[in-house]
């Protein structure tokens, strides 16, 4: 008896708590208590025992017959196969450090995607996650508004409460005037636009379109390129996929925005993304060669390894010859060289290189099997799969070109799946 009113009270609250991890995951991570900056009290590392928490409750309701964990077996066999090609590429990891920092965040991926099916058991629940997830887009926004508006504000004030290691290469970042690195919103556009058709209220409805605007205007000011390819692909696929009316109003809407941010980010910066993808500067050049340098590598480097790679987050550790970065009178601009370098910026080369061949198959596989579902349900018109369908490639794109190896990246690629299982399945019913 006492031991059923435990289980109620854990499915009571359990839901609750995955909400509370969502926020934890997608704002920036900040000490719990800045004084004493303890790495194991931060937002992350919060969210972190919360999702341990559920995941093992869940898999003990699971074995004792309260749960069960419903999705395609296919799906289950090549995630296992995916699992275990990265994680036997330790066989091969110099730097069992650097192994374990990175399969940290790849292992909480499998855990969010196995918890989050778990706990998404009904139409009102996916609806208040969507809800969740578009609420810490509106932190986002607040905290983009800060970093290139009030970047002295940022730097005396906020910086305290930020982990270290999250503030040091968003500093870096502001040094060379790029900005919103790890900020994945320009991916979650067709989820809000999707949000905003459904709503007949208007008040929601505006908040919304202000939602769209400022993701689309911090994605054109970033002066990232990806964060911009991201934005148009959001933008394009749902003008495609979702819009029957209005697409003229939204594309003239968006239009106007690109406008605004051209004069602005001018008047602030000097240049933005736009200036970079029409490479106006030798450094835009030199970025993509860079890239290709890289990836060149990596195909180099896995001829050492072709089967199990050189092991997750090994890459700088395996360069046949590391640069000693000392190629400026700046300190920042040689540490950002050495940050540069711990990985190929492309899931593709990370993956080969670090895992191998079969670790590269076993990732090919998995998007195969997501690009032939992803296609039936927009066959068949799934209109409430379709917008995490688009979200989803639309992450992709940022992990072709960059690295995405952060827990944000993870949670929301696989909380994205399972958006897309579950609407699936509420669509059948």
């Amino acid at each position: 008896m006492f031991f059923k009113k435990i289980i109620k009270i854990i499915q009571k609250t359990e839901f609750s708590l995955f909400l509370i991890t969502i926020i934890l995951f997608r704002i920036p991570p900040f000490f719990l208590m800045p004084l004493t900056k303890n790495p194991l009290l931060t937002s992350h590392s919060l969210g972190r025992y919360f999702v341990v928490w559920l995941f093992f409750s869940n898999i003990l309701f699971i074995f004792i017959g309260y749960k069960r964990l419903l999705f395609s077996k296919n799906l289950g066999l090549l995630t296992l196969f995916f699992f275990v090609t990265q994680s036997f590429s330790i066989v091969k990891a110099i730097n069992t450090e650097a192994f374990l920092l990175q399969y940290k965040n790849f292992v909480f991926g499998f855990v969010i995607f196995i918890t989050a099916l778990l706990i998404i058991n009904s139409k009102r629940k996916l609806l208040l996650v969507l809800n969740t997830l578009l609420l810490t887009i509106f932190f986002n926004v607040v905290f983009q508004t800060i970093i290139y508006f009030q970047p002295e504000f940022l730097i005396k004030i906020v910086q305290r409460f930020l982990y270290e290691s999250y503030w040091d290469v968003l500093n870096l970042n502001l040094k060379r005037e790029r900005f919103f690195v790890d900020i994945y919103d320009a991916a979650l556009l067709p989820l809000i636009i999707a949000l905003s058709l459904k709503t007949q209220r208007r008040s929601a409805r505006l908040i919304y379109v202000l939602l769209m605007i400022s993701v689309a205007f911090f994605a054109f000011v970033s002066n990232f390129r990806t964060q911009l390819i991201m934005t148009i692909f959001s933008l394009l696929s749902s003008l495609i996929l979702l819009l029957n009316k209005n697409r003229v109003i939204f594309t003239v809407l968006f239009l106007f925005v690109f406008y605004i941010g051209i004069i602005i980010s001018i008047k602030i910066v000097g240049y933005n993304t736009l200036s970079r993808v029409l490479l106006q500067e030798a450094e835009d050049i030199q970025t993509i060669t860079g890239r290709f340098e890289h990836w060149q590598r990596s195909l180099d480097m896995v001829n050492s390894s072709p089967y199990v790679g050189v092991g997750l987050g090994n890459y700088y550790d395996n360069l046949n010859s590391k640069t000693t970065f000392t190629t400026s009178i700046f300190n920042w601009k040689n540490t950002l060289g050495r940050i540069t370098a711990t990985h190929p910026h492309s899931v593709f080369f990370g993956t080969v290189s670090e895992t191998g061949y079969l670790g590269l198959f076993s990732y090919i596989l998995l998007l195969l099997y997501f690009l032939i579902t992803d296609y039936k349900n927009i066959l068949k018109k799934n209109k409430s799969a379709i917008p995490s369908i688009i979200s989803f490639w639309s992450l992709s794109i940022y992990a072709a070109f960059n690295p995405p190896v952060t827990l944000p990246y993870f949670f929301i690629f696989w909380l994205l799946r399972v958006f897309i299982i579950k609407t699936s399945i509420i669509n059948c019913k």
